[in-house]
């Protein structure tokens, strides 16, 4: 069973979309007026419970639906030590987070997070749990395999025979197949869990000679088409269905993030003033969001780091300088069960606990418990 964490959200950013046309979008900003430690927005990850945790150029937040709160790692003097950019997250267990972060990889449980001693202390662009003894982390020093177990690791950028010799990496991807692909400088890589074998993808249309070709971002759509983002670049894609392994160029501009929602339709997060693009791939309609100092629904800055849809289809958005931006298409609405309804009333109108189960959801009264069929009720 788990806390309704959704309903605080319900609650915090209700006025925002009531009576929203879905077609139109407005953006909720969520910066240190909200307790958040740094308005540079490097990740952005929802846990089991729904908590919204963002890792900033700062430290970690956790974001309630209310207020942020703040996580440093501390020295051995117990003082916290600060800059540390949380550069991404992921959650290894129930209780238990991974960050990738540029003094080395974080683990943060029991409140508190701790120096992961047995992997390199390195500048981690970005952290994946494949299984429960494994884990990815990539750098500019090269694609880390970490055995969690043991806590050995596998750097395979320092094997002169290896094809990832003096490679550096950023982004990990996991598709549809379980397949894994690993961003890198001029060519990304495919690897099989299954045969664990390294496929090289190198071919990439009109590409500048005179740029650095850091492939920064990388995603897939619901046809099996990837996507991918150049640090300078732009935007490529390929589809494996052509039968080449040939990345053609859809559009110009650096690419920071990539994300392909529920409905089909890319978010990108773009740098260099270029604003959030998303483009309906049903379409192929594009509409691109900028920061309007006269709108304050607008989004709050036009460089985009980060990008998440939390499980309730919604999109967060993070940047460089103007914080966390929310948007939502839903129309919000708020039904209201007290004790007087009609036909699932609660045993009293004061409510101190409200848990979930698939089905139902329990009801934490003065008056007693009241058990409510979500099927039925909402």
């Amino acid at each position: 069973m788990n806390f309704v964490r959704i309903l605080l959200f319900s609650l915090f950013f209700t006025p925002l979309c009531q009576a929203q046309d879905a077609t139109k979008y407005t953006f909720k900003r969520i910066g240190q007026n909200y307790g958040l430690s740094n308005n540079w927005v490097y990740s952005i990850f929802q846990d089991d419970i729904g908590f919204i945790w963002i890792g900033t150029g700062d430290g970690l937040n956790r974001f309630d639906g209310y207020q942020c709160k703040t996580y440093r790692p501390k020295n051995e003097f117990n003082n916290s030590l600060g800059n540390i950019a949380f550069n991404s997250i992921t959650q290894k267990q129930k209780d238990e987070l991974w960050t990738a972060t540029s003094s080395g990889l974080y683990i943060f449980k029991n409140n508190q997070l701790t120096l992961h001693k047995a992997s390199p202390k390195l500048n981690y662009r970005d952290v994946f749990t494949e299984n429960e003894s494994t884990t990815w982390l990539t750098s500019q020093s090269g694609l880390i395999k970490l055995n969690t177990k043991d806590s050995t690791s596998i750097n395979f950028s320092t094997n002169p025979k290896h094809p990832l010799y003096k490679k550096r990496f950023y982004k990990i991807f996991q598709d549809s197949k379980k397949n894994l692909w690993f961003t890198s400088t001029g060519c990304i890589f495919k690897y099989s869990p299954k045969t664990q074998k390294f496929e090289k993808f190198s071919h990439f249309e009109h590409l500048n000679p005179q740029t650095k070709h850091d492939v920064l971002a990388i995603t897939e759509d619901k046809s099996g088409t990837y996507w991918i983002g150049f640090g300078q670049d732009g935007l490529f894609y390929y589809n494996p269905k052509e039968g080449s392994k040939t990345f053609k160029k859809y559009s110009d501009g650096t690419i920071l993030h990539l994300h392909v929602d529920q409905d089909n339709i890319l978010w990108i997060g773009r740098a260099s003033n270029k604003g959030l693009e998303k483009i309906d791939l049903n379409t192929h309609e594009s509409t691109i969001f900028k920061y309007r100092i006269s709108d304050p629904k607008s989004i709050s800055d036009n460089s985009i780091f980060s990008i998440l849809e939390d499980n309730a289809g919604d999109i967060w958005v993070g940047t460089f300088g103007g914080g966390l931006n929310y948007t939502s298409k839903r129309e919000k609405k708020i039904r209201t069960i007290d004790r007087n309804s009609n036909e699932t009333p609660i045993e009293n109108n004061l409510v101190n606990e409200i848990v979930e189960e698939e089905q139902f959801l329990w009801i934490g009264t003065e008056g007693g418990i009241s058990k409510l069929n979500k099927k039925i009720t909402l």
